[in-house]
């Protein structure tokens, strides 16, 4: 039996002294030599070992060897465990800790995905590291009532947001490495061209967060047009369409110098130069939610774009309308139809005054199994009651 589960046992009614070895509680004393270089290493020494092993217990039984012991050195014991626990996380080379961190930050709004975790990877590369990622995730955490002095001055306002810098543009990255896309838009992107179609949610309830979707769009569109021009980026184009319960709109339709609407704009082209530098003046339409329109007038764009681009299609809403199983279902069908094409669901919780929540579970089992990737959780509404367990963490 392993030292962890022969002394994980729980001991009712009888004192645990009798089961702790002599060489834990005698392990450490004030003599022991401390710690020393940059790194943690493995302590082979058996007085040492044996303290680490205490890392092992579980904390019901810790506490009873504490009330229970006689030993002098057992607390110092613990003291050198404290030790070895901050300089581990004091760190930056220990990946798997500060990895580990991340994840923890992240999973209370997040849906576990592989694309989850290529953003992660993307973002610690941007940031200069997993240790630095925790840092700048927790600067933007909205329990801090001011923003970073760097932050953009766009950020969006409020808590529902839940990147940080490094963490949208590593979500970009990873949605392009996934569909492909102009080479230079992503380290890891091939050199593919790609049509891309926005659907957004302009409804009331999107109200909150609409300025900071709006944003989130335009980042992603200036992401996809890399300064090295290739032949791939000449060919890849972009759709916008803002949509409520009775209308449809093209956000890009009607630009200066086009004599007739356009469904797919280049993305190397004066047109879209012109409709991002007018990008603030996009207004909500508002009213209720009708999707399945929208999904129809997305269907005609996207038989409209080049026939051999990779098409990676974008629905961004917060879920509340009576339509939205049919809608997924024929994105779906779009997605099937075209070995090229790509869904990418963008759920916002962000009506907090209409007391709605975005469909997670419901959109997962529309999506199917293994269709994790197609479901990106942007909003913090949605938390579970474990933020609470992480307000007090701070990294470092």
């Amino acid at each position: 039996m392993c030292i962890r589960d022969r002394y994980q046992r729980r001991v009712r009614g009888k004192s645990t002294a009798h089961m702790i070895p002599r060489s834990l509680l005698t392990a450490a004393s004030p003599t022991s030599p401390s710690m020393s270089g940059k790194k943690l290493k493995v302590q082979t020494s058996p007085r040492k070992q044996s303290t680490l092993q205490l890392l092992a217990f579980s904390d019901e039984l810790l506490a009873s060897i504490l009330r229970k012991s006689s030993g002098k050195g057992l607390p110092f014991a613990i003291v050198v465990i404290c030790r070895h626990i901050w300089r581990l996380c004091r760190d930056s080379t220990y990946k798997t800790v500060w990895k580990g961190l991340c994840r923890r930050m992240s999973e209370t709004w997040a849906v576990p995905s592989h694309l989850l975790d290529r953003m992660m990877v993307h973002a610690a590369a941007r940031a200069g590291g997993w240790r630095s990622l925790c840092y700048e995730k927790d600067a933007y955490d909205p329990r801090h009532f001011k923003l970073p002095d760097d932050a953009p001055t766009d950020w969006p306002t409020g808590r529902w947001y839940p990147l940080s810098p490094s963490e949208e543009a590593g979500l970009f990255d990873a949605v392009f490495e996934q569909t492909g896309a102009p080479k230079a838009s992503g380290r890891y992107c091939r050199d593919e061209p790609l049509s891309v179609f926005f659907l957004l949610d302009g409804s009331g309830s999107m109200t909150p967060c609409f300025r900071g979707i709006k944003r989130f769009i335009r980042n992603m569109v200036q992401r996809l047009r890399p300064e090295c021009v290739t032949e791939a980026s000449r060919q890849s184009t972009m759709c916008f369409m803002q949509y409520n319960d009775y209308k449809v709109r093209n956000e890009l339709a009607r630009l200066p110098g086009q004599d007739q609407d356009v469904l797919n704009v280049p993305i190397r082209s004066e047109q879209l130069d012109q409709a991002i530098a007018s990008w603030d003046d996009i207004q909500k339409l508002g009213g209720t939610t009708r999707t399945i329109h929208a999904v129809e007038s997305a269907q005609r764009a996207f038989h409209a774009a080049p026939c051999d681009n990779n098409k990676l299609i974008v629905l961004i809403s917060d879920g509340v309308t009576d339509d939205w199983s049919d809608s997924i279902t024929e994105l779906l069908k779009i997605e099937a139809a075209d070995e090229k094409a790509h869904l990418l669901v963008v759920g916002v919780a962000a009506c907090s005054y209409y007391e709605d929540e975005f469909p997670t579970l419901d959109t997962l089992k529309l999506l199917g199994k293994e269709k994790e990737n197609s479901l990106f959780m942007l909003s913090r509404d949605n938390e579970s009651t474990r933020s609470h367990q992480l307000s007090s963490i701070t990294p470092g």
